[in-house]
């Protein structure tokens, strides 16, 4: 009952032909230490190509090639953070929350993102969470956990 990506942009001189996520914020591709970097701009960060340009620097249509190199099509230089795999080898899909109840799929706080893998969860949402942080305070913070055996 699972529908295809059908949602079109809204804006009217956008000519992607469908949404497909592409990920807001390093510790999403498992960079988790790029926040933590003095200097780092989370608002300029962008996930990269494998040709090192943006989704931004590629066009919005099918063949999404690269305005900036001779790159024929974005390809992500990073991996999801769940299953490992390339952006790409992904699909957005849409459901309800009753057809996902009705093909006996997980709904709630048991779909959301490493939901198996609580642990793993609470570092990704925590790390998150700290790229609002100034890169000096992280340092601090990560010494003080360090020297008193905490995990970040």
């Amino acid at each position: 009952s699972m529908k295809k990506n059908k949602f079109h942009c809204k804006k009217k001189s956008c000519k992607c032909p469908r949404f497909d996520y592409v990920p807001m914020s390093p510790e999403e591709i498992g960079e988790y230490w790029l926040p933590r970097r003095r200097g780092f701009d989370l608002g300029s960060w962008r996930a990269k190509c494998k040709c090192g340009h943006s989704h931004e620097d590629h066009t919005a249509d099918y063949a999404r090639r690269c305005r900036k190199c001779k790159c024929s099509q974005y390809r992500s230089a990073w991996a999801c953070v769940v299953c490992n795999k390339h952006g790409e080898a992904h699909e957005t899909s849409w459901e309800t929350e009753l057809e996902r109840k009705q093909d006996r799929k997980s709904v709630g706080n048991a779909f959301m993102p490493l939901a198996e893998m609580p642990q793993v969860r609470a570092d990704v949402l925590r790390s998150t969470r700290r790229t609002l942080l100034p890169a000096v305070a992280m340092t601090q913070i990560a010494s003080n956990r360090a020297s008193s055996g905490s995990r970040l």
